[in-house]
């Protein structure tokens, strides 16, 4: 029998203003703040299988620190590596990451 079950969780990682925003040809440091930005974390578990879904608004981060995070996540959480990920939002009014 499946019990499904689903949590939710949410943190502002806005950075202090004036740090440089991703994706542009130039030096363009944050003047302000319109939207904070987030991590989100849906917590899903069903017949003891729990899984992460991780989404994060920054352009992207690379391969090797994902694999750092969701190792480091694991270690916390007990939750197998293979069970977690991590997206990101893809602005380009976020910071460097």
């Amino acid at each position: 029998m499946n019990n499904l079950k689903a949590g939710f969780g949410r943190t502002i990682v806005t950075p202090k203003i004036g740090i440089p925003m991703e994706g542009y040809f130039f030096h363009r440091p944050a003047e302000g703040i319109i939207d904070d930005l987030e991590v989100n974390v849906l917590a899903l578990s069903a017949n003891n299988i729990k899984s992460l879904l991780i989404s994060v608004d920054i352009c992207g981060i690379q391969s090797k620190t994902l694999d750092i995070f969701r190792s480091e996540i694991s270690k916390e959480t007990s939750i197998p590596v293979e069970q977690i990920i991590i997206g990101c939002t893809h602005t380009h009014t976020g910071p460097y990451a």
